[in-house]
């Protein structure tokens, strides 16, 4: 059974204690950076919005562009 660790993230300038393996911290840091960059953009334009609601929006936009990959990738891959 694989040992967890723990790994401190940063997103929106909150401190998140996540649970993972050894070999995927870094990983869960790369995504996390891509959350925090991804809220931090929209706050930009956005600057009256509350972080919850910047956050949901971050969160579908995220879920669009994993949906629109998924859908190209399964394009090509049919093509082949």
């Amino acid at each position: 059974m694989p040992t967890t660790y723990r790994t401190v993230v940063s997103i929106f300038d909150k401190k998140y204690t996540l649970s993972c393996e050894k070999d995927d911290e870094t990983h869960i840091q790369d995504v996390a950076k891509i959350v925090d960059e991804s809220m931090r953009l929209l706050s930009q334009d956005n600057k009256k919005l509350p972080a919850q609601q910047v956050a949901i929006i971050a969160a579908l936009d995220l879920v669009e562009e994993l949906l629109s990959l998924q859908s190209d990738y399964d394009s090509i891959e049919s093509k082949y």
